[in-house]
């Protein structure tokens, strides 16, 4: 059994200590953090911070854990004792435990209470931090999640990776796991609503580096975002799809062409009409991309973007400004974009004024 009397519901140990929450000695057969089979001679520990059962050899520290009611130092896993020296807000087994539960809602309330923590928190990106996820085997679990899970988990799941996808630490991390690309793509594919925006918006944060746009290519990831781009009104889904291209036209491929030849350059100026003005800049951010090319210029032409444009560049919104300052200036290299927007009351921008 293990030492300190393990099970949960509230019971007390030996010491007279709360176990509730604990991981159940009868139902656990291995280490929580190796893996390593429990035998006569390997015993079972509870640690006294997250509560699962691990071994005898990643708990062999102590430390003094809050809110226990005990003052003395106590036995705690290695991961929770590096924990606790650096003072982290929120206990990695333990969520990690709750995301390798049966339990959807445990699930769901793992996944949102470490995204919140990696959305907010620099120190999220500290490499111990780093590291307990990679001995947790968290990109492995995350994966399997975002392929098996209920939809509302993949949602917070994937809302997860975005947050964690925004650090160089965790895309190193994370780009070991080789079916988790494929995993995010499937979701873009064919999940929710829910599941699409923030599969989505985990490839957005993917897509912020050139080793992951590089990836996301090799994976044949831009035909899928370009289908959800030219299929899709949600608006927040709209967003991060924009975000994602963008990111894509960062670099000197063909990536734009084929947007071009899809008539993305169409379903991007629509946008413009939006009331959000997350959207409305996504949107300019990746027309003006767009434009920097003769042919997306003619297809703006086209499209009718001068109406649209010409009352965004009077938006009390800076970042929205500048993003249609930066269009326009694209359009204003083709005379027949020029004159639209002329005609539409919008004066040319004089050189000099566009900000960079």
């Amino acid at each position: 059994a293990a030492e300190a009397a393990g099970g949960g519901g509230g019971k007390k140990g030996a010491a007279g200590k709360q176990t509730e929450g604990w991981a159940k000695d009868d139902e656990v057969t291995q280490c929580f953090l190796t893996g390593v089979k429990f035998t006569l001679v390997q015993r079972k520990h509870h640690c006294r911070y997250c509560g699962q059962i691990v071994c005898a050899d990643v708990s062999k520290k102590t430390a003094k854990v809050p809110g226990r009611g005990v003052s003395e130092a106590v036995r705690v896993c290695d991961v929770c004792y590096e924990q606790l020296e650096r003072g982290d807000p929120v206990c990695i087994a333990k969520q990690v435990a709750k995301l390798r539960s049966e339990s959807e809602t445990a699930r769901q309330q793992a996944a949102k209470e470490l995204a919140n923590w990696a959305s907010m928190d620099p120190q999220f990106a500290d490499k111990g931090i780093v590291h307990a996820f990679e001995a947790l085997r968290a990109p492995e679990l995350l994966t399997e999640l975002l392929q098996t899970a209920t939809p509302d988990t993949q949602a917070g799941v994937a809302k997860l990776l975005s947050a964690m996808l925004g650090y160089d630490e965790y895309r190193e991390l994370l780009h070991e796991e080789r079916e988790l690309l494929d995993a995010i793509l499937a979701l873009v594919r064919s999940g929710g609503t829910e599941s699409k925006v923030s599969a989505m918006s985990a490839l957005a944060s993917l897509t912020a580096s050139k080793s992951g746009r590089s990836e996301v290519r090799r994976a044949k990831g831009l035909v899928i975002v370009l289908d959800v781009l030219l299929n899709t009104s949600h608006e927040p889904l709209q967003e991060a799809t924009c975000l994602v291209l963008a990111n894509l036209c960062e670099d000197p491929t063909g990536d734009w062409k084929q947007l071009q030849q899809n008539g993305a350059v169409f379903s991007v100026a629509h946008m413009l009409g939006s009331a959000s003005a997350s959207l409305q800049e996504a949107a300019l951010t990746l027309l003006a991309m767009l434009c920097s090319h003769k042919e997306c210029r003619e297809q703006a032409a086209d499209s009718g973007v001068a109406t649209s444009l010409t009352p965004l560049l009077g938006s009390t919104k800076p970042d929205v400004q500048r993003a249609a300052l930066a269009l326009a200036q694209q359009l204003c290299a083709f005379g027949r974009a020029a004159d639209a927007l002329l005609e539409a009351g919008a004066a040319s921008p004089p050189p000099g004024v566009l900000l960079s």
